[in-house]
């Protein structure tokens, strides 16, 4: 029989998962994502209509996840819910694609944003913004090999702090711009044709500005009072996140003539140059490499668990499934997650896969999703502290909207999905 090598301790509470979600979220698709928006829907109700929806989307879908959480307060996260719901096959093939491509890429495509924003202080080659991303890694990393306590507050620190830049850049956008908010729709003259492939053009930049909302989840077996504090850290997680969203979109569409912002690949960039001139692109940047450096370290957090509970299911390397006697951290599975980045971000080849994975991962949060269903059925006895809203409305709603933005993606790039 094979000897598991210590426990990880529960030392987490809701305004850790809270800190993690919000620290995972808010990462580089805020600064990135509405030139893209903007430039398939024509409008700016239609465009808050689709932060709203995107937000209370992911709002059903944390959730459930938090019922998953509650019920079953294990490390691990996605796996241990898919191996509860369905066995070990699909917990196996969900495990193993985030290990070769889920994390590892959201890690590397996040510090690769890292290391661009950081060249605009110190000049470098595309060489030195790869190692640069490389050693954000490598830092978030270590703070993780030493200890979850540690990383938990630097997390907090994080996702609190560029949560309040971004409101300081707001606040300042709305007293000291000289913007207007009127006269923003079709009449605009934006050059879109607003169809359902439009639609969810827009809305897969939505949700992928939204994604990382079920990433506090793996946490759920270090945290103390997982049946309270995983359903209201996620909730008060996700509210802050759509509010955040909505206030900066209005804050960008305020500062900017809608065609800038539909030309403009730094949309942030230019909303801060418009208050505070040409500092403004420094200060925007600066605020980016924070932003992307909580953001590495909340998937930091996230990630190895699940490699982790794999370990421990005998699914993988049996090493991955040890805690440091000293710093009671999952080492090896910290590392395991270190060298993988490492490599996807030195390859110069995790776009690509970032698209593809974006395509897998809301297969997996489907089946993730549904097995709220599946498990009140299975397994109807099964201590249920925290349980979804409106139940079953709210799964089935995320579902049918999940399969409807799969469909159409893969009617709009059917090589690149299948």
């Amino acid at each position: 029989m094979r000897r598991e090598t210590g426990q990880l301790k529960r030392v987490l509470n809701y305004w850790d998962v809270a800190a993690v979600a919000i620290g995972i979220i808010v990462g580089s698709g805020i600064f990135i994502t509405p030139s893209l928006i903007a430039r398939n829907v024509p409008s700016l109700a239609g465009i808050l209509a689709l932060w709203i929806a995107g937000g209370l989307l992911s709002l059903f879908g944390a959730m459930a996840y938090a019922e998953l959480g509650a019920a079953l307060p294990r490390t691990g996260g996605h796996y241990a819910f898919a191996r509860e719901a369905y066995g070990p096959l699909i917990a196996f093939l969900f495990g193993w694609a985030y290990l070769l491509i889920g994390y590892p890429c959201s890690l590397a495509g996040i510090a690769a944003i890292f290391g661009l924003y950081a060249s605009h202080f110190v000049p470098m080659s595309e060489a030195g913004i790869r190692l640069t991303a490389a050693g954000a890694i490598l830092a978030v990393a270590v703070i993780n090999y030493l200890g979850v306590r540690e990383s938990s507050i630097l997390q907090r620190l994080f996702a609190y702090g560029k949560v309040a830049a971004l409101l300081v850049i707001v606040l300042a956008g709305f007293f000291l711009g000289k913007g207007t908010l009127h006269g923003i729709g079709p009449a605009a003259q934006v050059p879109v044709h607003i169809g359902a492939g439009a639609i969810v053009a827009a809305l897969v930049g939505v949700m992928w500005t939204y994604d990382g909302w079920c990433d506090a989840t793996p946490i759920a077996g270090e945290v103390q009072n997982p049946g309270r504090d995983m359903g209201k850290g996620l909730f008060f997680g996700m509210l802050a996140v759509i509010a955040i969203y909505a206030i900066v979109n209005l804050a960008y569409f305020y500062l900017l003539p809608f065609d800038r912002i539909t030309s403009s690949p730094m949309v942030a960039a230019d909303a801060a140059e418009v208050i505070l001139g040409p500092p403004g692109a420094g200060i925007i940047s600066a605020l980016i490499l924070a932003s992307t450096f909580g953001a590495l370290n909340g998937n930091m957090i996230a990630a190895p668990r699940v490699f982790f509970a794999m370990a421990r299911d005998g699914v993988f390397f049996r090493k991955v499934g040890e805690v440091h006697p000293r710093f009671g951290t999952p080492h090896y599975a910290v590392l395991t997650t270190l060298i993988m980045a490492v490599l996807y971000v030195l390859s110069g080849t995790f776009e690509q896969i970032i698209n593809y994975f974006i395509f897998v991962s809301w297969i997996f949060y489907m089946v993730n999703v549904l097995g709220v269903i599946v498990l009140r059925r299975k397994r109807p006895e099964l201590e249920r502290p925290f349980r979804v809203w409106a139940y079953p409305v709210t799964p089935v709603l995320f579902v049918l909207a999940g399969l409807f933005m799969l469909a159409n993606i893969f009617k709009e790039n059917p090589v690149s999905s299948g």
